[in-house]
């Protein structure tokens, strides 16, 4: 225990003692207790403990300042960092991403430890706690933002190294499942291609060919039989051998004891044979052979050919042969210039192949390419090749190997097209109705033999954790009737919230998710059976009816078809099938009751195809929407939506649509979504279906504001027909051009609006362009008035967007901003006079000019048969393509 600054303590022994922990009480025991004298206390020495005490207190009050710029400082960067986050993840460079996550880890680490020196220093000073308290929050809110944008660095590498080790995994087994299906192909081929009689007599044939010799001894045998040939009398005749090794055992051309082209023609020189056939003691030149070389076709011998030597190199063998039965083959894993496959280790052969596709996926450039031989069981095929040098390399990358390549063609790798599989197909016809007991079913619902029923049986997961999961185990619902899809629905209703909150693939659930997971998996796994025949009674079918029903809410859209069998006496219903899908969001509901009309209406037609084989003698479609039956059933104008939705379904008029209230209609539970086990309104439909008189009444339908908000908006344009007694301004203007007309029209026009005005306000002078233009406008109305009447525009209103401008006129709106051409109508007395006058302004151009100078301002539909009737009708062009007058033949000369 310490007394500060009344005792002083003074260790008799000279030696120091270590710090120990107070708690500690052996350490304490161990220590050996020093002597101690107590003095007497006195001012000097309380003065000096004072004046102690306030250098330390400067001490911390330096040291802290300095803890705290530098925390500041750290805390500063770390916000920088923070800011940067968003751009290095929008760029995608995982290495960027990398070195930014350690930097800011770095930089928390930092930061932590400047917090807690900071936090001492505080405390040695005395502040009070609360102080403390707030200045930690401050600091730990700042340092949280760069730990959720760790957090997020972290899941961003963590999803990258997932989705690559994903792809990965599906391009080995891709890699894997084509590899087995052509080893089970060439199995099969080869199995099916030839008996055992066939086989052997191809083998014997094709050693016939190709000699398998297993030493000298043999070889030397065989050549000895060779030697010996009997003719007719029984004379043994010498056969003739090669004429560069006096081996009679092959051809000059076969020799591999000579093999240099030089020293074969050293050899021909030095026996004074001919250089073409080999033969005899003559010169080329004087040869009768007819024979020339089978390389180049040149007038010398084939064994001395230039080009043989350099075709050598590429006469190799290749040859596949196929095993009966399973076996292990030798099989790596390596990569090929980077590409990861699989490689099989033949030590029989001499060179190394590999599949086109491997070639385009590692893009390398071909070295050479060369014509090689390829030898089958029946035939041999010449085909050129392609060769790459490429790198080997173990998964490891321990080992590594240089190794050129030959690329095949094929599909199958080291194996090529037998030239001769068409003949024995068309041999062996009979083999084609032979069944091979290994065909692939599709997925189908169980049937119960006994009960003959149809199930639906799932078994979900019920502990998801993730998004990606509950994809997983929604899309393994095997249901293409969709007999259970209002339960389903419910599974799609909360993927959609998952996907609206934004949650990553893998990220964790919320738990109220899960909660609600887990009581959609105790409800789809349950059993849903329904009868899997709707004519249960062995008596001919007369009469089919379907029904269809549709309904839909803000959640789901769904339609379910039923269908009445007539056998006999007795009548049976049943569900058929149904449909129930997520309801387009931002939709009215009276929109959506239309697209569940339009939905049940292509499904009954679907059934109603498909059971061709039976006449169906009604189709029903019911709905709970009065809107909704409004619009089918109306002739009114309405919006796209409604409009495209209602023109599909009136196409197929032989369906009947009725109202039916929304407790009886069964589509109401495939739209909201519920459970389908032991539903009778659902399994069977409503107990009314079947008996025409006890249908429900059909619901009064009429106007509403639902139905007239779809509406289409009509505007009347120039409703009002105007009528002429005496059309006295068509005859001016056709007994004048348009130039004097307008000028004419013009002064009548300021003379009418003088004589209103006083003689100080009188228009006087010259025509001004104004006044010049009012009258072309003034025709220009007129001529869409007349248009309008015989119901001209209306035909164009909709194809040339026709809209009014701020002076009345009708105009061609596109979808660019800028000067639009005004639209005349094209058999119009303005229109032509307006055509002759462009004609006239264009020093009478063409047809092409004429065009252009009208569409300046206008638009005339048919514009260039109206030029084309000006431009014939026009005088002076008239004159210039006129032809000439022909003279005259002359007449006979006189006779005296």
């Amino acid at each position: 225990m310490a007394i500060e600054g009344l005792v002083n303590l003074r260790l008799t022994s000279e030696s120091p003692v270590p710090k120990a922990n107070t708690t500690d009480t052996k350490y304490i025991a161990s220590i050996p207790t020093p002597s101690l004298e107590v003095s007497e206390v006195d001012n000097l020495s309380a003065d000096k403990a004072k004046q102690n005490k306030q250098d330390v207190s400067v001490q911390y009050e330096s040291t802290t300042k300095r803890d705290m710029e530098k925390l500041e400082t750290k805390l500063k960067q770390l916000n920088l960092g923070v800011l940067r986050t968003k751009n290095i993840l929008d760029s995608g460079k995982r290495e960027s991403i990398k070195r930014h996550l350690d930097a800011l880890r770095e930089t928390v680490r930092e930061s932590n430890e400047l917090k807690r020196a900071a936090e001492a220093a505080k405390i040695e000073l005395g502040e009070s706690v609360e102080k403390i308290n707030d200045w930690n929050n401050k600091t730990d809110a700042k340092i949280e933002l760069a730990d959720v944008e760790i957090d997020q660095l972290e899941s961003w590498l963590a999803e990258k190294e997932r989705s690559e080790h994903l792809v990965a995994q599906e391009k080995q087994f891709n890699v894997e499942l084509k590899l087995h299906e052509k080893r089970m192909k060439m199995k099969a081929e080869l199995e099916l291609s030839k008996t055992a009689t066939e086989l052997t007599e191809a083998l014997r044939h094709w050693v016939k060919r190709n000699p398998v010799v297993s030493n000298d001894r043999e070889r030397e045998e065989n050549n000895r039989d060779r030697r010996k040939l009997f003719n007719a009398r029984g004379e043994e005749v010498k056969l003739r051998g090669c004429v560069y090794c006096g081996d009679t055992g092959h051809k000059a051309t076969q020799c591999e004891k000579v093999i240099d082209t030089s020293e074969r023609k050293k050899i021909l020189a030095r026996r004074g044979l001919c250089f073409n056939c080999a033969t005899r003691t003559h010169r080329a030149t004087e040869c009768s052979s007819k024979a020339s070389c089978q390389h180049c076709n040149k007038r010398h011998h084939s064994s001395i050919c230039d080009q043989r030597q350099q075709n050598a190199e590429g006469e190799r063998k290749l040859m596949t042969d196929g095993v009966s039965g399973d076996g292990v083959f030798p099989v790596v894993v390596v990569t090929v210039n980077g590409v990861k496959c699989r490689a099989l280790i033949d030590s029989g052969e001499g060179g190394s192949y590999a599949s086109a596709k491997l070639i385009k996926m590692i893009d390398s450039k071909p070295i050479e390419s060369r014509v090689q031989r390829v030898d089958m069981l029946l035939d041999s095929k010449t085909t050129r090749m392609e060769f790459y040098d490429t790198e080997v390399r173990a998964l490891d990358g321990n080992f590594k190997m240089n190794v050129r390549i030959a690329k095949v063609e094929t599909p199958e790798l080291l194996t090529i097209n037998n030239p001769n599989y068409e003949k024995l197909i068309r041999d062996y016809n009979h083999l084609g109705n032979v069944v091979i007991d290994d065909c692939d079913t599709k997925d189908r619902l169980p049937i119960h033999l006994v009960l003959d029923t149809l199930s639906i049986v799932t078994s979900p997961r019920k502990n998801i954790a993730t998004k990606r999961e509950a994809l997983s185990e929604l899309a393994k619902i095997y249901d293409p009737l969709g007999l259970v899809s209002p339960t389903t629905l419910i599974a799609k209703i909360l993927y959609r919230e998952m996907c609206e909150a934004k949650l990553p693939w893998d990220g964790e659930l919320c738990e109220a998710m899960k909660r609600r997971w887990e009581e959609w998996g105790a409800l789809i796994s349950k059993k849903f059976t329904i009868p899997r025949t709707l004519a249960p009674v062995h008596q001919p079918i007369t009469a089919v009816t379907l029904h269809a029903f549709g309904d839909a809410s803000k959640s789901g859209v769904s339609s379910v078809v039923y269908a009445v069998v007539q056998q006999g006496e007795t009548k049976t219903q049943g569900l058929v099938c149904a449909k129930s899908r997520l309801a387009k969001q931002n939709l009215t509901i009276p929109r959506l009751e239309l697209v569940s009309a339009h939905m049940a209406t292509n499904l009954v037609s679907n059934v109603e195809r498909v059971i061709g084989n039976y006449e169906v003698n009604g189709t029903h479609c019911w709905s709970d929407s009065t809107v909704a039956l409004y619009w089918i059933n109306g002739q009114g104008e309405y919006r796209q939506f409604v409009s495209n939705r209602v023109r599909k379904i009136r196409e197929h008029s032989n369906i009947q649509w009725h109202y039916v209230p929304t407790e009886e209609n069964p589509a109401d539970i495939g739209s909201r979504g519920g459970s389908t086990v032991n539903n009778e309104l659902w399994t069977n439909g409503p107990e009314w279906l079947s008996d025409p008189g006890t249908w429900p009444k059909s619901a009064i339908i009429e106007s509403s504001p639902e139905t007239n908000a779809e509406a289409k908006v009509t505007k009347s344009i120039l409703a009002t027909a105007i009528t002429r007694d005496d059309d006295r301004m068509d005859k001016l203007l056709e007994a004048h051009g348009l130039r004097k007309v307008t000028r004419i029209g013009a002064r009548v026009r300021r003379f009418v609006n003088n004589s209103k005005c006083p003689i100080s306000e009188r228009e006087t002078g010259p025509l001004k362009t104004a006044e010049i233009q009012d009258q072309y406008l003034w025709w220009t109305k007129r001529a869409q008035q007349d248009a309008a009447i015989n119901g001209e525009i209306e035909k164009s209103k909709v194809q040339l967007n026709l809209q009014l401008n701020g002076e009345g006129v009708l105009e061609c709106r596109g979808r660019i901003d800028g000067d639009y051409p005004i639209f005349l109508p094209q058999d119009h007395l303005f229109t032509r006079k307006l055509v002759e006058q462009a004609h006239l302004t264009t020093l009478h151009g063409g047809v092409a000019m004429t065009m252009a100078k009208i569409r300046d301002h206008y638009w005339v539909p048919k514009l260039r048969q109206l030029v084309k009737r000006v431009r014939s009708d026009c005088w002076g062009c008239k004159r210039f393509r006129v032809q000439s007058y022909e003279n005259p033949p002359p007449g006979n000369l006189p006779t005296t």
